[in-house]
């Protein structure tokens, strides 16, 4: 894949392209140890730290407004305690799993401990509805 990046990056040159590629660990390490630190030499590493509980509140907030999921702020509080951190992609996940769960108002705090034991911690593919 890196390399299909850069062979495209090179093909397109005079378009100006531009790739976005994120992930959840650093990309130098991982290729290094695979031996492929060339193919990324044309990338540009951006951590993105975790936000603070304001922040994160407000990312929460404007992502289930925008998305019309019912989460409260009760809610908001109780998904920032069970991650421990306010990592943008995870924040992100938890709003898309209430919004699989086709919650009609918003969750209980054991509805979202459910939802994140079940689907963000084990993965489980049984979504869960509720009324």
């Amino acid at each position: 894949m890196l390399n299909w990046f850069r062979a495209t990056r090179n093909e397109l040159k005079e378009k100006q392209v531009r790739f976005l590629v994120t992930g959840s660990i650093g990309l130098k390490g991982v290729v290094r140890n695979l031996g492929l630190a060339p193919s990324i030499n044309e990338f540009d590493a951006h951590e993105i730290p975790p936000l603070s509980d304001d922040e994160a509140m407000g990312l929460l907030s404007a992502l289930a407004k925008g998305n019309d999921i019912p989460l409260d702020t009760r809610g908001q509080k109780k998904i920032l305690n069970l991650l421990g951190a306010n990592w943008p992609i995870l924040l992100q996940l938890f709003i898309s799993e209430i919004q699989e769960g086709e919650f009609k108002k918003p969750p209980t705090t054991g509805q979202l401990e459910a939802l994140y034991r079940e689907r963000l911690v084990n993965g489980a593919e049984d979504g869960l509805k509720t009324v």
